[in-house]
């Protein structure tokens, strides 16, 4: 079987434009946000919602330029060590969540965000509560192994879930928002092959 030399090429360069586009908006995204106050997190937590935002328009195929985005925005704007079991974890759950939320409303076929060319505004609505559910659920099991000492009364499970869960629900609705009502519009009018319509 013969490959199309071209068809591979554009393929490779696709990929490649679709994960620096996530890197380069993940990282952005947490350059605003600054760095997360241990245990409280941050009012409007933006990474999340584009690294949703990222799935949802460009597939699971970004996965690595999401990831990376979160690894090297905590490495150099956090100062967050590069070889750390326990960051690896955390900055991986910050990359895949949003993949796992999609994939759970997908198997209950709650995905299509679209019909007839109109945003179906109560999937997304859900969708993004659903993902920062995940997120903060996921991300309290790994501090919570990881960074907590039995003795330090210091952390709060219920302020933990609940700063975490506001702040990636406003953040995740805010980036959605913009998105639904700004990109997808301008850019379905401008380039209709590039967004999914599903």
């Amino acid at each position: 079987m013969m490959i199309d030399k071209n068809t591979s090429i554009n393929s490779i360069l696709s990929f490649f434009y679709a994960n620096a586009i996530a890197f380069l908006l993940v990282f952005f995204a947490t350059f605003i946000n600054g760095k997360p106050i241990p245990f409280i997190g941050n009012m409007v937590w933006l990474q999340v919602g584009v690294i949703l935002l990222m799935y949802l328009l460009l597939t699971s195929r970004v996965f690595i330029g999401c990831l990376l985005g979160v690894q090297l925005s905590a490495s150099l704007l956090w100062g967050w060590e590069l070889i750390s079991f326990s960051n690896a974890v955390i900055i991986l759950i910050s990359s895949i969540s949003p993949l796992i939320s999609i994939s759970i409303m997908k198997f209950f076929k709650l995905s299509n965000f679209f019909e007839k060319d109109k945003l179906v505004f109560q999937h997304l609505i859900f969708l993004a509560i659903f993902t920062a559910l995940c997120n903060t659920l996921l991300k309290f099991i790994a501090y919570s192994y990881f960074e907590s000492d039995p003795y330090d009364l210091s952390f709060s499970a219920l302020l933990f879930i609940e700063r975490y869960f506001i702040g990636d629900v406003l953040g995740t609705l805010t980036v959605l928002l913009i998105a639904a009502y700004v990109f997808v519009p301008s850019i379905r009018y401008f380039f209709p092959k590039i967004v999914p319509a599903e």
